[in-house]
């Protein structure tokens, strides 16, 4: 935390998120709380209301009298769109996933300060649009709608077709399956590839350009380091099905490099000393990547 410019304003900010020193108050205590959930979807649900009010007034004002503040219907959307999602990763899980997967962090409102970070620094650079030497352009805006539009589908697809298999968190528990079908049967890495194209989305549809290369940028290093470590995973605990199933599929997020295939099959040859021929082993075991 101590590398965050901002971590004054940061940590109180998370540890409210949080619920810190909530402790003497028992429905509030814990992540299964019910009164934590009661809370956060109330808060939620207000701000996804009068953001709603707000957006549609701002495109009445555009039909009707042909003008209208672009900034307020920028942000009006934008805080649609952030509340819906944060919604719908609780309900999504609610619907589909087990029982026990469900909590109040299921909302991912306080999903990272690093995260709470890079919300605070984006709305900063949005309030700033005035004084910034480019122009704030409605068909960007729209591009970036598009963009988080299909982000959110995609996610929200993954989550329901991995259902009891998905998680937050990486994990492999007794009762998690393998899901090659539904969006699964095209992306094996979909929920991640809709929250890359989400956060990209996002931004664009502020206007903000600066953050738009951040957020690409910093999202794509982390999941070209959580992919592969995931893969890695899978690939061990699915060894014939999981390699077979990244040379049909695609990651989603380009340009990150995919453990399913080369790899595995190096590491089990270098398990494996002396088996056979090493350049017929090699020459056998290499099969073209999907990405």
């Amino acid at each position: 935390m101590n590398s965050y410019p901002f971590r004054n304003v940061i940590q109180p900010l998370q540890r409210r998120l949080d619920f810190q020193n909530w402790q003497d108050y028992p429905q509030f205590a814990s992540v299964q709380s019910l009164g934590r959930v009661a809370l956060i979807a109330t808060i939620l649900g207000i701000l996804w209301g009068i953001h709603a009010v707000m957006c549609v007034q701002r495109i009445w004002g555009y039909v009707m009298y042909g003008s209208s503040s672009l900034m307020l219907w920028q942000w009006s959307s934008y805080m649609l769109c952030l509340t819906t999602f944060h919604l719908l990763e609780f309900f999504v899980t609610a619907l589909y996933n087990h029982p026990s997967a469900l909590s109040a962090d299921s909302f991912l409102v306080n999903h990272s300060a690093a995260y709470t970070a890079a919300a605070l620094t984006s709305w900063t650079e949005f309030a700033l649009h005035p004084i910034l030497p480019w122009s704030n352009r409605f068909s960007v805006s729209c591009v970036g709608l598009l963009v988080l539009g299909i982000g959110q589908i995609l996610r929200s697809l993954a989550m329901k077709t991995a259902a009891s298999s998905f998680h937050h968190m990486i994990q492999i528990q007794p009762h998690h399956t393998l899901v090659t079908t539904g969006i699964y049967k095209y992306f094996r890495h979909g929920s991640y590839a809709g929250f890359y194209y989400w956060c990209c989305g996002t931004q664009l549809l502020l206007g903000n350009y600066l953050h738009t290369i951040a957020f690409a940028i910093v999202c794509w290093s982390f999941f070209s380091k959580r992919i592969p470590y995931e893969e890695e995973l899978l690939c061990r605990e699915y060894p014939h099905e999981y390699p077979n199933y990244c040379a049909k599929t695609w990651i989603g997020i380009p340009f990150i490099r995919s453990f399913g295939l080369e790899e595995y099959h190096r590491k089990e040859r270098e398990s494996s000393p002396g088996k056979g021929n090493p350049a017929a082993s090699s020459k056998a075991n290499v099969t073209p990547k999907s990405n």
